[in-house]
C-alpha cells in the first residue's frame, strides 16, 4: 500500500539396475540389485572303477531375497551345471556322481531412497491453480526443483553468489553462502522465481513514497533449520525490500488469485508495510484502490478497532490494509515464532484471510467475506507486479521475517490450501530464539549514557564516571540510514554510549551462548566490563547477530552489575549505533 494515501499500507525417475550375470566355471550369479545370488553348485564326486555313473542333478536355484524398503527382490542363481560323469571302471556298478547343491538365497534389494513428497507448487498445480511465482531461501517449492533459489553479494568485492538447492526438491546449501561469506557481510540481492515464469524479484528501485533504491537484506541475520538443514531466511528492516515491475502471468484487473508466506511475529513494527503479494508496474507508484492484492503481517492497525496489540495478518489492497470489511475484531493476533499467512482474493466480490502456526496444526480463517465496500475495490484493478517486504510506492518503513511464498493463478482450494499447510509443518522449521540480557532498541527506545566528545582511556571501565555524560535513548544516527530505529540523533563523526546492567538471569551455562546484537554504521567497538567483545568494521544495513569474544562472555558478572560500552566512528553518508546482548539457542 501507500503511506502517502493510506487512512493511517519435479523428481526424477527411480532408476533399477538389473544385473544378468552367466555365471561360468562355477561362478556365482548376482541378484537384480547386484548383491550376491546363489553359491555355485557342487560337481557330483567320480565313481571308482565300473561303468559310468549318472551325473548330479541340476542344483535347485536360491530363492530370492525380501525386498528392502526402496529396493528390488534380489533373485538367487540358479545351481550349475550337473555333476561330473563318473568315470569307466571294471564289469562293477561304479555309484554315480552324488546329486549337485542348490544354490544360497539370494540377499535381499538395498534400501532406496524415499521420494519427494508434492510440495505447496505441486499441491496448488493439481488442484488447478498453478504457481506463476514461487520464492524462497530455505527450499524448493516444486518437488523437481533443482536450481538457483537466491543471490547474495560479498560487501568486500562486490562479486555475487548463487545459493542453490542441495538436491532436487531439498533445501537451500548454506554451506555454500558461509563458505563465500566467510570473513565478510554479505546480502540477499536477488530471489530467484522457481515457477517457470521467472518472475525474479530483485532489490526495489524507488517510488513514489520512498525516491531512492532499497537495499538487500543482511543474508546471515536470519538463520533456521529447516528439514535439518541450515538455511537463512530474509530479515527485512526498514529501507530493504524487493520487487518485480515486469513480473509475467500475475492476476490483473479483477482475476482472481491466491498467495501466502512463512514469516514471523519475532521482528514486526508497525511501518508501511510489509507485504508479499500484487503490486503496481511497471513503476513503483500508488495508482489507486484495488490496484494492489498483497497479503500483509505486522502491527499496523489501520480500520480500528482491531483486536489487541497485534501483529495482525491483513490484505494490502492499495490505500488500505484490510482486515476484513474496515474494522474485523474476529481478526486475533497471532503471536507464534513462524507463521502461516495466507491471502485469497476472487478478484471480483470476496476475499479471505487465514493464519497457522508453520510448525504444527493447521490453519484458521481470520476473514472470509466481501471485499471493502468503501469504494474502489469491486471489482479489483491488480497490476500484477510482485512486492517483498515494502508498498507499492515503495513505502520500506516496515520490519519483518520471510522463509517462503508463493502466488497463484486462480482461487485456491480451502483443500489445498490444508494440504500446504501440511507441507509446512512438515518441513519441520526451527527458529533461533533469543533471549534478552541487554536489549536493543529496536523495539522500543532503551536509555543509554553518551557522549561525542573524546573520553578518558578508562572510559569502558566498570569505575568510570559517566555522570557528565547525557542521557538518551537509542539507536543513535540519522534519519534515512538503512534499518536505523533513531532514538536520540547523532551526526557528529565520534560516539561514545554506555549502559549498565544487571546479569542475574544469566546462568555459568549461558554464557558460551551468549551473542552481540548489533547495528552498526560504520566501524565500532564494544566492551563488557572493560573487555573487548567485537571490532566491527564497516557497516550493516540491519540489525545482525555477531559473535562476542570468550574473555568478554566470562568477564559477565552473574547475579551482579556490569557495563556495555560502546564506540562508533563514521566518515560519510549514513550513521548509527545501537547494540545489545541476547542469549541465543534453537
Amino acid at each position: 500500500m501507500s503511506l502517502t494515501k493510506s487512512v493511517v499500507a519435479r523428481a526424477g525417475s527411480s532408476v533399477f539396475l538389473v544385473a544378468i550375470v552367466v555365471c561360468l566355471a562355477g561362478a556365482c550369479g548376482t541378484s537384480s540389485d547386484g548383491s550376491a545370488g546363489g553359491a555355485r553348485s557342487n560337481a557330483g564326486a567320480t565313481s571308482s572303477a565300473g561303468h559310468a555313473g549318472a551325473g548330479g542333478a541340476l542344483g535347485a536355484g536360491g530363492s530370492g531375497g525380501s525386498s528392502a524398503l526402496g529396493g528390488n527382490p534380489g533373485g538367487g542363481s540358479a545351481g550349475i551345471s550337473a555333476g561330473a560323469t563318473g568315470g569307466t571302471g571294471d564289469a562293477s556298478a561304479g555309484a554315480g556322481g552324488a546329486q549337485a547343491s542348490g544354490g544360497a538365497a539370494g540377499s535381499g534389494g538395498s534400501a532406496g531412497s524415499a521420494p519427494v513428497p508434492d510440495l505447496p507448487c505441486d499441491i496448488y498445480g493439481k488442484a488447478g491453480t498453478a504457481c506463476v511465482a514461487a520464492h524462497s531461501t530455505t527450499r524448493a517449492l516444486f518437488r523437481d526443483y533443482s536450481g538457483k533459489l537466491y543471490q547474495v553479494q560479498r560487501d568486500s568485492d562486490k562479486t555475487t553468489k548463487d545459493i542453490a538447492t542441495l538436491n532436487p526438491g531439498g533445501y537451500a546449501d548454506a554451506g555454500a553462502q558461509d563458505t563465500f561469506c566467510a570473513g565478510t557481510a554479505c546480502t540477499i540481492t536477488k530471489l530467484y522465481d522457481q515457477s517457470d515464469r521467472q518472475n525474479d524479484l530483485v532489490v526495489s528501485p524507488g517510488g513514489g513514497a520512498v525516491g531512492s533504491m532499497d537495499v538487500g537484506a543482511n543474508a546471515s541475520a536470519l538463520p533456521a533449520t529447516a528439514g535439518g538443514h541450515k538455511v537463512y531466511g530474509i530479515y527485512v528492516s526498514p529501507g530493504a525490500g524487493y520487487r518485480s515491475l515486469a513480473a509475467k502471468g500475475t492476476a490483473k484487473n479483477g482475476e482472481p488469485e491466491g498467495m501466502y508466506m512463512v514469516t514471523s511475529s519475532q521482528h514486526v513494527n508497525d511501518g508501511c508495510c510489509f507485504d508479499y503479494g500484487n503490486t503496481e508496474q511497471p513503476v513503483a507508484n500508488d495508482t489507486g484502490n484495488g490496484h494492489m492484492d498483497a497479503v500483509y503481517f505486522g502491527n499496523r492497525c489501520e480500520h480500528p478497532p482491531c483486536s489487541g496489540s497485534g501483529p495482525w495478518i491483513a490484505a494490502d489492497l492499495e490505500n488500505g490494509l484490510f482486515q476484513g470489511n474496515g474494522s474485523n475484531t474476529n481478526n486475533q493476533p497471532v503471536t507464534l515464532d513462524l507463521i502461516t499467512a495466507m491471502l485469497k482474493n476472487d478478484g471480483q466480490t470476496k476475499f479471505a484471510l487465514k493464519t497457522g502456526n508453520a510448525q504444527s496444526g493447521e490453519l484458521t480463517t481470520q476473514y472470509a467475506g466481501t471485499l471493502p465496500t468503501s469504494g474502489g475495490y469491486i471489482p479489483m484493478k491488480q497490476e500484477g507486479g510482485i512486492v517483498l517486504g515494502v508498498g507499492g510506492d515503495n513505502s520500506n518503513w516496515s520490519a519483518g521475517d520471510f522463509y517462503e511464498g508463493v502466488m497463484t493463478a486462480g482461487f485456491p482450494t480451502d483443500a489445498a490450501d490444508a494440504a500446504v499447510q501440511a507441507n509446512i509443518v512438515a518441513v519441520g522449521y526451527v527458529v533461533q530464539k533469543r533471549t534478552a540480557i541487554v536489549p536493543t532498541s529496536e523495539k522500543s527506545g532503551q536509555s543509554w549514557k553518551y557522549t561525542t566528545t573524546a573520553p578518558s582511556v578508562d572510559w569502558t571501565g566498570t569505575s568510570f564516571d559517566d555522570s557528565a555524560w547525557q542521557t538518551g535513548n537509542g539507536g543513535f544516527g540519522t534519519a534515512g540510514t538503512p534499518g536505523a530505529v533513531i532514538g536520540t540523533t547523532w551526526n557528529t563523526s565520534d560516539i561514545w554510549i554506555r549502559r549498565s546492567f544487571s546479569a542475574s538471569n544469566v546462568t555459568a551455562a549461558d554464557l558460551a551462548n551468549l551473542v552481540l546484537r548489533i547495528h552498526h554504521d560504520e566501524d565500532a567497538e564494544v566492551y563488557v566490563n572493560g573487555v573487548r567483545a567485537a571490532s566491527p568494521t564497516g557497516y550493516v544495513t540491519g540489525y545482525i547477530d555477531a559473535s562476542m569474544a570468550a574473555a568478554a562472555q566470562n568477564a559477565i558478572v552473574p547475579n551482579g552489575t556490569n557495563v556495555l560500552t560502546a564506540h562508533c566512528h563514521n566518515t560519510v553518508g549514513g550513521q548509527y549505533l545501537d547494540v545489545g546482548i541476547y542469549v541465543l539457542g534453537l
